[in-house]
């Protein structure tokens, strides 16, 4: 059990005791005024910060622009590879790459697309990879759009959910094969109006 006594002279006492104290903790190495502290600041390490496209989504073909935020130690030579089409080849070589960069691709293939970009500091390596959706439709050989029926006015949406084509005249009106009611009980085309 440590005592303290603190007499009519507490500087001599402090003094000392911080002197102990200072002493306990060279002792068990927590401090050491001799020892040289280290200033040189610790490499950031290589890491890829974002890595997206302009659009997620949209129709094929899709033209869209990769972006890329790369965080690397200050003055480091960035390799950069590029998977813009999302078939496992990073084909796209960027030597020299630059810490903020951007590529144009146009996907024309439908489905989700796994781009990938993979970044190279000496033998250090980070990659990143973004999924984007290509839409696509395949329309039927005989399809007709409504809207580029010739004489079509208008479309009225009824409250049974069946809709009812307005067209200015008669003969305006598509052969019956193509105008089909699916289970409707009222008439899908009228004329006049």
């Amino acid at each position: 059990m440590l005592r303290f006594h603190v007499g009519a002279n507490k500087e001599k006492a402090v003094r000392r005791w911080s002197m102990v104290v200072f002493a306990i903790l060279m002792l068990f190495g927590a401090c050491n005024p001799y020892e040289e502290s280290s200033t040189e600041p610790t490499p950031e390490p290589l890491a890829i910060g974002l890595f997206t496209a302009q659009t997620l989504w949209g129709d094929a073909p899709l033209q869209n622009v990769l972006f890329w935020q790369i965080d690397a130690p200050e003055g480091a030579t960035i390799h950069c590879e590029l998977d813009p089409d999302g078939d496992g080849d990073f084909d796209v070589q960027i030597s020299d790459c630059p810490t903020s960069g951007e590529y144009e691709v146009t996907l024309e293939e439908v489905g989700a697309i796994s781009v990938g970009l993979r970044a190279k500091v000496g033998e250090e390596v980070a990659e990143a990879q973004e999924t984007l959706f290509v839409n696509g439709i395949d329309w039927a050989p005989n399809l007709v759009r409504v809207r580029a029926l010739p004489g079509l006015v208008s479309s009225v949406l009824g409250e049974d959910g069946a809709v009812t084509l307005i067209f200015n005249d008669e003969a305006a009106v598509p052969p019956s094969a193509l105008v089909r009611s699916f289970g409707m009980k009222r008439p899908l085309v009228s004329c006049g109006g």
